[in-house]
């Protein structure tokens, strides 16, 4: 893990999202950069085998990041020092400043030993220290600044909504991951594309050059609960499993039925059509379009 330290402010608020107050008064940002990772290429797809959802594996490491961040904000109380977790902020912004990385095209962080895979968070504290100098100068949010960045776009070119600009800029109501369980129901140019991905697309950070080779690349598990007939209608056992995995946040049983609908829709498997009758008159505008869509599609051998 690799920390930086930046003044209060340069905790910027999320667009819509104010900061809360904090308990005391910030002295200093802390920010904290730690490695996340990515898997080998999936095999290729059995004729009538199981369907296995995606689940990009920065997930997997921002939520064990999020634990080591909460042990030492404990860790750091005991000296004396109050810390607490800011999660309204513009993290990349924040660790610009606080000389962790740099900015490229795909607006994504990057250092020179993981590229973009890592995961960053944010704390404030009540003591004062000295600054970092950030690593460029001017806009810091600008891939531009960043050397060797801008000349191939293949991050842009390769982005299934053409959410980057190729100037490093993006339209985050483009982005795949912006509609991911965010409770409403994805816009339909956008289900298709949303492939077999249960969170994350990553397709910017997998065609970048840049990327370092000391990215950690891990083995494929085959979990049994991430198959989509077990997400479609999830057990306590496939929740708490997902919990474990990606956060207890991200595996609400409802974000998960969502997103399983749209992977179901875009497989086309009628055995998955009783759940998705089910999940038709639930509560839950997300999942019930998204059910409705899916079943469109199976009836219509795909050109729903």
């Amino acid at each position: 893990m690799s920390m930086g330290i930046t003044s209060p402010d340069h905790a910027l608020p999320l667009p819509g999202r104010p900061v809360k107050p904090s308990a005391f008064e910030p002295r200093s940002i802390i920010v904290m950069t730690a490695p996340t990772f990515k898997w080998e290429p999936p095999p290729p797809a059995v004729e009538g085998g199981p369907v296995i959802a995606e689940v990009v594996g920065a997930y997997v490491g921002m939520n064990a990041a999020h634990r080591m961040g909460g042990e030492w904000v404990e860790a750091v109380g005991a000296l004396g020092v109050q810390a607490e977790r800011l999660t309204a902020v513009r993290a990349k912004t924040a660790a610009l400043y606080a000389g962790l990385g740099v900015y490229r095209m795909n607006t994504l962080l990057y250092t020179s030993g993981r590229g973009s895979y890592q995961a960053i968070q944010v704390f404030a504290v009540s003591e004062r220290y000295e600054p970092d100098e950030p690593l460029t100068r001017g806009n810091p949010e600008r891939a531009d600044l960043a050397p060797g960045c801008g000349s191939c776009r293949r991050c842009a070119l390769m982005c299934p909504t053409a959410a980057l600009d190729g100037e490093g800029g993006i339209t985050i109501e483009k982005c795949l991951r912006f509609h991911m369980f965010s409770g409403k129901p994805a816009p339909v140019e956008y289900r298709r594309l949303m492939d077999r991905r249960l969170i994350g697309c990553e397709v910017c950070q997998l065609v970048c050059p840049m990327q370092p080779p000391t990215v950690e690349v891990r083995p494929r598990e085959g979990w049994d609960w991430l198959r989509v007939e077990n997400l479609l209608e999830p057990s306590r056992e496939t929740l708490d499993a997902l919990g474990g995995m990606i956060g207890v946040n991200y595996a609400r049983a409802r974000r998960i039925q969502a997103q399983a609908a749209l992977i179901a829709g875009n497989v086309c498997r009628r055995e998955y059509l009783p759940a998705l009758l089910r999940l038709m008159v639930v509560e839950d505008d997300a999942v019930s379009e998204h059910s409705r869509w899916a079943a469109e599609r199976i009836r219509y051998g795909g050109n729903g």
